[in-house]
């Protein structure tokens, strides 16, 4: 399963499947996740700060942000032979969060999202905040979980409730023309 060092989490193990869910008060490593795949982890409410989560897979691995979390610099996955799909479901307001700037590694910009292949935004929230929706320049689709009055998706595509807005759509999708 899961090796600690105290209440510090090292690694999650790459044959774990279904959901995780890391102890409140647990302390995650940056590097804790790299092995992770085929998974959903659920991110204490006791982590306020992630200073960066890496991940090097070949297999889908979701990403859900507490409800508490005060600081996001980086969720960011590895590449290698084959690259795995990374989902983060956001909590149900960051309106509070604040985020880390953009960095510089190899010559390649990061930023929070970088490498996130799909956002889940619930149905309580009520503002996507732009470092958000811009900063995931891999990103196949937005999905608005049912229930959102202020926001749905059409096609991965990010709208208004009303359809009238079209606040991002994501960047890999070449396929036709937009209407709204």
């Amino acid at each position: 399963g899961m090796l600690f060092s105290g209440t510090t989490l090292l690694w999650i193990g790459g044959f774990l499947r279904g959901e995780v869910r890391i102890p409140e008060n647990a302390i995650v490593y940056r590097d804790a996740l790299i092995s992770a795949n085929n998974v959903k982890v659920y991110l204490p409410d006791s982590m306020t700060n992630i200073d960066g989560l890496l991940m090097e897979t070949n297999y889908p691995v979701t990403i859900v942000l507490p409800d508490t979390l005060a600081h996001l610099e980086r969720v960011t996955l590895w590449f290698n032979r084959i690259r795995g799909a990374l989902t983060v479901e956001l909590p149900e307001s960051m309106e509070n969060v604040t985020f880390g700037s953009e960095t510089i590694s190899n010559g390649v910009a990061h930023n929070v999202f970088s490498e996130v292949d799909t956002i889940v935004i619930p149905a309580a929230m009520q503002k996507v905040p732009d470092k958000v929706l811009y900063s995931a320049y891999d990103l196949n689709a937005i999905v608005v979980e049912s229930g959102n009055t202020v926001y749905k998706s059409v096609d991965g595509a990010l709208y208004s409730a009303d359809g009238k807005i079209l606040y991002r759509w994501p960047n890999v999708k070449t396929d036709g023309a937009i209407t709204i």
